[in-house]
């Protein structure tokens, strides 16, 4: 019984050899990929967030859930770039369209 539970990794260890040659590679990559896609989808939900609150519209919302879950990275910088620019104008005066109705004065006639 004893020689078969010496056979195996611990013998590779005591006597100081590479019984899995490439396995620390391996498992870099393999953790390296696990955190590639955990951001990703981080990012895509984020956007995700981001384009349902902004009440884009369905078409145009449509489009962004596209892009951002095709390609997460470039979708999500073009949503938040796009939203940026959009906010930045928005307190510029410049939205383009008729100014956001006023709730608290109403006027009658």
């Amino acid at each position: 019984m004893g020689t078969f539970a010496e056979a195996g990794l611990s013998e590779c260890a005591r006597a100081n050899m590479d019984c899995m040659p490439g396995f620390g590679t391996f498992l870099f990559l393999f953790l390296l990929t696990l955190f590639t896609i955990g951001m990703a989808l981080a990012i895509s939900m984020s956007a995700t967030l981001a384009i349902v609150l902004a009440r884009p519209g369905v078409l145009r919302g449509a489009l962004w859930f596209v892009a951002v879950w095709t390609a997460p990275l470039l979708g999500a910088g073009a949503w938040f770039l796009s939203e940026r620019r959009r906010a930045a104008g928005s307190l510029r005066g410049e939205s383009g369209g008729e100014p956001p109705p006023d709730n608290l004065t109403t006027t009658v006639g």
